[in-house]
């Protein structure tokens, strides 16, 4: 589980690195810093969440020890769960905003063509 964890740190890294490169607005940059940094976060604590359940089978079945070990692994699962959730509506925020925006620019379109389309049946019948 540890090593899954840093795979995904790197894979976030690497997804964000080439999403960063390709994006030209300042706004869109911010956002994808934004979920990386939340990404990474969540894939840290699933790396660390790997070393606590190995630590248990290493360290010594001493009753308050292994308490510890236990409940620093549920608030690890817990984390894991909030910052999924944060990612989870910051990107679906995200989607809708950017579907309004198309929404819009799609209305604008249609406007646009019918308006063109008036005028060459006006041409047409003038003809």
């Amino acid at each position: 589980m540890f090593f899954a964890g840093v795979l995904l740190v790197l894979r976030h890294l690497h997804v964000w690195r080439i999403q960063t490169d390709a994006s030209k607005d300042a706004k869109h940059r911010r956002f994808l810093k934004s979920q990386m940094r939340r990404r990474t976060l969540t894939s840290s604590a699933i790396a660390v969440l790997g070393l606590d359940m190995a630590a248990l089978y290493w360290i010594p079945r001493e009753p308050m020890l292994f308490t510890i070990i236990v409940c620093f692994a549920f608030l690890l699962i817990f984390l894991i769960f909030v910052m999924a959730s944060i990612d989870f509506l910051a990107v679906s925020h995200a989607v809708r905003l950017e579907q309004s925006r198309s929404d819009k620019a799609t209305q604008e379109l249609v406007r646009e063509y019918r308006r063109m389309k008036n005028m060459t049946k006006g041409n047409n019948d003038s003809d």
